[in-house]
């Protein structure tokens, strides 16, 4: 472009049109297929990895809190995943590319303009260490501070809106909302000194690229380097306050990165084997589960948790209805974890007969019904059919055998739209004891050999109770089925372990 203040020949102007042209749309071009490489690689391997630290969290009993507290799984799955997510692309490509920048851009400095290649030097080593250091002292750790708070408002926003409805009742909406608000007021101090430090490292590198260009300019002179070679060292310098800049944001989103990192990568090295190699299997030529066996075994969430099954011993066979009685945290749950193969007991043995070759597959055959499973805003039948494989989808005669088994017959029967009636979000356009059968019933399309039923009776009346106990009797006599309940009136339906508060 310089060159063509000397007035050219003309195919020399047509050639430098060209490239200006090519350089121009070339950027926008590369830079929109680098950010679609990018993301679609972080995106993939962020799903990689919220998969493996939904495992780690549902195959070691101390992690099991965090998947079962209120918000825990959000937070970890969503919150702390999507940082990493976000961080990623901030940091690998910026830090990289600054610096193959400068050192391509110091070699054409050195070649075109001999003996001034000393200024971009000296810019790439403020950039490069003095700035970074110097963000990071005014920055303060308030970049892992905004990441904790920013999982901590996921976590409050859900229980707000999940607890909106008693909150309306109670008066309470506004006194929790301004709650909300001056937990997150009490964070823009930190999130004021993030800002200030981000702006500090862009005023900086534009500062340093600002004097990088003027000593080279100078330097260029000095050396009676020609004018369009002093013109195109001088703005390849103020050109390199944009990798500049992004290599002292990356810096600073490193700390992010490394601060998720901290908190993921030790769930995912726990569970680097996915498999439950610590379930013992006994071979049987009968298909699927012919008996589950738990002998003396104890649980707890860490060395310093108290025991939560201490001793405890189950046997069931193909056609046993255990009844598992407790009331309230004496384990009802962790023994339905430990069944499924979630949690690993600190003490004791938990055999399967099966025909499986693997842990693995042989626990696929367990089907459970958690106390407040959850229903889609979509219809019955869709939330029915997620009991099974696409591929093996329940035809209409089995849906409504089903639904006849837990007691929904009728209900379905005569509603307008049948098996095509809409539950409305979580369920709610059904009674609580409606969304409770319609769980078990796709406990019970799972076709298991295994069904483990945790409270199914909650939300029901007496009578609706031990109505659904006889049907279920009925449903599962060819399966293991074990029930957990508090309610001290059902131990009599079937083999009774008692579990002490």
């Amino acid at each position: 472009i310089v060159q063509a203040a000397y007035e050219p020949p003309i195919l020399y102007l047509l050639a430098v049109i060209v490239g200006v042209r090519f350089f121009g749309t070339g950027r926008a071009i590369f830079r929109y297929a680098e950010r679609v490489t990018v993301h679609d690689a972080v995106l993939s391997w962020a799903n990689r990895i919220r998969l493996r630290v939904w495992d780690a969290l549902g195959s070691h009993a101390v992690q099991w809190n965090k998947l079962t507290r209120s918000g825990g799984a959000l937070s970890v799955l969503i919150s702390d995943v999507d940082q990493l997510r976000d961080a990623v692309p901030r940091v690998i490509v910026p830090i990289p590319a600054a610096v193959i920048t400068w050192a391509l851009a110091t070699g054409i400095v050195a070649y075109m303009a001999p003996g001034s290649w000393w200024p971009a030097v000296v810019a790439g080593i403020a950039a490069f260490i003095i700035v970074p250091v110097i963000v990071r002292l005014v920055d303060a750790r308030t970049t892992t501070a905004l990441a904790d708070h920013r999982t901590g408002l996921v976590t409050a926003t859900s229980r707000l809106f999940t607890a909106a409805g008693d909150m309306a009742a109670n008066g309470m909406t506004h006194r929790a909302s301004n709650d909300f608000a001056t937990v997150d007021m009490r964070n823009s101090a930190p999130l004021k000194r993030n800002a200030l430090a981000a702006g500090l490292g862009d005023g900086l590198t534009s500062l340093v690229a600002g004097w990088a260009a003027v000593q080279t300019l100078w330097v260029a002179f000095t050396n009676g380097i020609s004018a369009p070679n002093t013109a195109l060292v001088v703005m390849l310098m103020l050109a390199m306050a944009e990798p500049f800049g992004r290599f002292s944001e990356a810096m600073t989103e490193s700390r992010t990165l490394h601060h998720q990192l901290g908190k993921l990568l030790p769930l995912i090295e726990q569970d680097d084997d996915h498999s439950q190699q610590w379930v013992a299997l006994e071979q049987t030529n009968d298909e699927g589960i012919e008996r589950l066996k738990l002998d003396e075994i104890t649980v707890s969430y860490g060395s310093d948790s108290p025991e939560v099954l201490a001793g405890l011993s189950l046997d069931a066979m193909r056609g046993d209805f255990v009844v598992v009685v407790g009331p309230s945290g004496s384990g009802k749950s962790t023994l339905l974890a430990v069944l499924q193969g979630f949690l690993q007991p600190q003490h004791g043995t938990y055999t399967v007969t099966t025909s499986e070759k693997t842990s693995n597959e042989a626990l696929r055959h367990v089907a459970w019904c958690p106390q407040e499973a959850y229903l889609f805003d979509s219809t019955l039948r869709s939330n029915l059919a997620l009991a099974r494989d696409p591929s093996q989808r329940p035809t209409d005669a089995e849906l409504h055998t089903v639904l006849e088994t837990v007691g929904l017959g009728d209900w379905v029967a005569t509603a307008p739209q049948g098996l095509d009636t809409r539950l409305g979000p979580s369920g709610h356009f059904i009674s609580g004891g409606q969304r409770q059968r319609v769980a078990v019933a796709r406990a019970l399309l799972a076709d298991a050999h295994v069904v483990l039923l945790d409270e199914p009776t909650a939300h029901l009346g007496a009578d609706e109770a031990a109505e659904l106990i006889v049907d279920l009797q009925r449903a599962l006599a060819e399966k293991i089925t074990v029930m957990v309940t508090h309610d001290q009136r059902f131990a009599a339906a079937g083999t009774p372990v008692r579990l002490a508060d």
